[in-house]
């Protein structure tokens, strides 16, 4: 969907968290509209994939600006304690 040349995927840790992050060089979109349900594509995903994240203590931040790609993170706990 991304239409993207360029695509990275960068992983590390950082102090008590591990980090996934995607970047591309993709025609981007506006994140306010993909992270609201929507009658147009009928999908709940990325608010589905943050509320999950949540649940173990992690989080999803997304960069992006139409025509300008996206970057989008993952970070999580390295140790998970279910709520």
């Amino acid at each position: 969907h991304a239409v993207a040349s360029d695509v990275k995927v960068i992983g590390g840790c950082e102090k008590d968290r591990i980090f996934v992050r995607v970047v591309d060089n993709g025609k981007g979109f506006d994140p306010s509209a993909i992270l609201s349900p929507s009658s147009r594509t009928g999908g709940f995903g990325l608010m589905i994939i943050r509320a999950r994240l949540g649940l173990i203590g992690g989080n999803l931040y997304i960069d992006s600006h139409a025509g300008a790609g996206t970057s989008v993170m993952i970070a999580l706990p390295l140790e998970i304690h279910r709520k």
